[in-house]
């Protein structure tokens, strides 16, 4: 799994009222990236044991920070300031990724630092 201590390239953004059957696939879909860069992920959640338990189990790096009462963009907006990543991607809760598609947007972004 990627270094706690090393600056991500990427952070991850996911907020989430406790979908966690939809959760789960999302952060399987993030466990599984082949040739990934590093990358932080940062679940922002309502309170829920739950939440916590999926993410620590699949990826347990990630850090869940608990808003209630908060919609997606709220909890999108409270967790801006805790990411490192020089690029920061926001997924909702029910996206799964192609295996390759964190490879393919840091590629991107080198190929076309500008944008």
């Amino acid at each position: 799994m990627r270094a706690a201590l090393r600056t991500p390239e990427v952070s991850i953004i996911i907020p989430t009222n406790g979908r966690l059957e939809w959760l789960r696939r999302c952060l399987t879909s993030l466990a599984a990236q082949q040739d990934a860069p590093e990358f932080e992920l940062l679940v922002c959640a309502s309170p829920n044991r739950a939440v916590h338990e999926v993410v620590n189990e699949l990826i347990p790096t990630a850090s869940v920070v608990e808003l209630p009462n908060a919609g997606a963009v709220e909890k999108r907006n409270a967790v801006i300031p805790l990411a490192r990543g020089e690029l920061v991607l926001f997924l909702d809760d029910d996206v799964e990724l192609p295996e390759h598609y964190l490879a393919t947007l840091s590629a991107q972004a080198r190929r076309h630092p500008d944008v």
